[in-house]
């Protein structure tokens, strides 16, 4: 077995997570090896390491959170590896997980799949051209405006310290993040294109792609997603003043993304194309980016994964 980790992941939780991984792994009398990730861009390296030594019926695990799963996708990406992963949630928000292993709590169910060989394979989204630091794939959402503003401010208080780096604190600064969001929430103008339909919008604040219903660490932005197997979604929300912001809030993060609202729109599709205007902050797997004044498209890719 060879796993990939990043130690600090989920503040300090990838520690332990690796810790309950090898106990579990020794229990069964099975070999490993550790790759500890210690700066940015050094799993890269350890994956050159860990493919130069890996044979037919050795296995890949990672342990880490959305980022980290994030990276490692678009690394197998690049080289072209359809390599099935063996995922161990260790981040701070886990929306990959919280969909796709909502019934795995313990390391034994997560990692059974890969003892019995059962894989399956998931849709990712492929980005063309790539965007900023985004790479070419996402696994969770890939979004732009408000978002990418929360996810932005988010980064800022992570960075100061203290209480905003107590493990469990995740949610609670995703949302003092986002009402701070509220006193400069970004407009821009979007032009979306999904097979024979076009659509202009001139007032937007948010455009998500997006795999599955979770982001943020758990806010649910439409249940309508968790339906959709061979398509993305995208949602924007439009049109939006002041007196519809707390109807829009109450809709999203109380009521789960129950009913409808006049200021979002939903579609679905194998590929759409975006343009956006002027360059916004965005976000892709929880990770902050910005979008640079330019259009791009997504479509479906897969994965393997053990679940």
């Amino acid at each position: 077995m060879h796993i990939i980790c990043n130690p600090k992941s989920g503040m300090g939780k990838g520690r332990k997570r690796l810790n309950e991984v090898t106990s579990y792994l020794e229990s069964w009398g099975t070999d490993y090896q550790i790759y500890l990730t210690q700066y940015p861009g050094h799993m890269g390296e350890l994956l050159v390491s860990c493919l130069s030594q890996f044979k037919e019926e050795d296995r890949l695990i990672l342990v880490g959170g959305d980022g980290s799963l994030h990276e490692l996708v678009n690394l197998l990406a690049d080289r072209g590896l359809d390599l099935p992963l063996a995922f161990v949630s260790a981040g701070t928000g886990n929306d990959f997980s919280r969909y796709y292993q909502a019934d795995k709590e313990s390391i034994e169910d997560l990692l059974a799949p890969m003892f019995k060989g059962q894989v399956r394979r998931l849709k990712i989204g492929r980005v063309g051209p790539t965007l900023d630091k985004a790479g070419g794939v996402f696994v969770n959402s890939l979004g732009f405006g408000f978002d990418g503003q929360v996810i932005h401010e988010s980064e800022t208080l992570k960075a100061k310290g203290g209480f905003w780096q107590v493990p469990g604190a995740n949610q609670v600064r995703y949302l003092v993040s986002l009402f701070r969001s509220l006193r400069r929430v970004p407009k821009f103008a979007l032009d979306v294109k999904l097979g024979d339909h076009s659509q202009h919008f001139s007032d937007v604040s948010l455009v998500a792609v997006m795999l599955n219903p979770y982001f943020g660490g758990g806010i649910q932005l439409d249940p309508r997603i968790a339906e959709l197997e061979d398509d993305l979604a995208l949602v924007v929300i439009h049109d939006l003043d002041w007196q519809a912001i707390p109807g829009l809030l109450y809709q999203i993060l109380w009521r789960k993304g129950q009913g409808d609202s006049k200021h979002l729109a939903f579609y679905r599709g194998p590929s759409c194309n975006l343009s956006l205007t002027p360059a916004i902050p965005g976000q892709v797997d929880g990770e902050a980016i910005f979008s640079p004044a330019r259009s791009f498209s997504c479509r479906l890719g897969q994965q393997a994964f053990y679940l």
